[in-house]
């Protein structure tokens, strides 16, 4: 194979994947908006039971969807975590403290002048009113899906490091910027947060890592909202 053909293979690989990332994300958007407009009544319902229900119902859903999606990248991913699951957890804690420090520290001092993010209001209001359904979405159906939608074809179609990391972090953030009132500046907690995750992506390979510390860094912000609420 001599350099062009190298060259166009790279390219065609590159694009493929950032279409597969793109249809995919269009997809999950478009479903989560056919199913809550399907169950909105449910949704909206002021029996929690109900509303508890209805929007697990949504997630796990779309999640069945998005593992039969991955399961290629899933299912090895999840035996080698499995196996080395200490060295993992030991290895990225550090990772994981960089996410916890600059997403908490630049939310503060956004908040203090831009006020609370819309999607950190609602989730806090979640907590607090839908528990069951925040423990499921936050702690585990949420991670899964962040993950994937940010961070598996990015990463096949970028191969430089820092390019990878910033446009998978852009990405995270904008997903949290979908939640009407939400405002831009909001965003870069997410996006620091986003682009701290797919370091440690990069480096572990292994999707499973950011999907177990995403949902130990959204469990810990649950216990937070519950005791600052006592």
């Amino acid at each position: 194979m001599n350099n062009l053909e190298k060259i166009t293979n790279d390219l065609s690989n590159k694009f493929n994947c950032i279409m597969k990332q793109t249809f995919i994300i269009l997809g999950y958007l478009v479903l989560t908006l056919g199913l809550q407009l399907y169950l909105f009544k449910d949704i909206n319902s002021t029996n929690l039971l109900i509303a508890n229900l209805s929007n697990t119902f949504i997630n796990l859903s779309l999640l069945v969807v998005f593992i039969f999606i991955f399961r290629k990248s899933l299912i090895p991913d999840f035996y080698d975590f499995k196996k080395k699951f200490k060295t993992y957890v030991k290895k990225y804690f550090i990772y994981w403290i960089i996410a916890f420090l600059l997403s908490n520290i630049s939310l503060n001092i956004i908040n203090s002048f831009a006020g609370t993010p819309t999607t950190q209001a609602i989730n806090e209001a979640y907590v607090l009113t839908l528990p069951i359904y925040s423990i499921i979405n936050m702690v585990i159906i949420a991670p899964i899906f962040e993950e994937l939608l940010t961070k598996v074809y990015f990463k096949k179609a970028f191969k430089n490091k820092y390019v990878y990391i910033l446009l998978s972090g852009l990405l995270f953030g904008s997903l949290h910027l979908l939640t009407p009132g939400s405002k831009l500046v909001h965003s870069i907690p997410y996006v620091l947060l986003g682009s701290s995750f797919s370091l440690m992506y990069y480096d572990s390979d292994n999707i499973w890592t950011n999907i177990f510390y995403h949902g130990f860094h959204n469990a810990l912000a649950i216990i937070i909202v519950v005791v600052g609420s006592l």
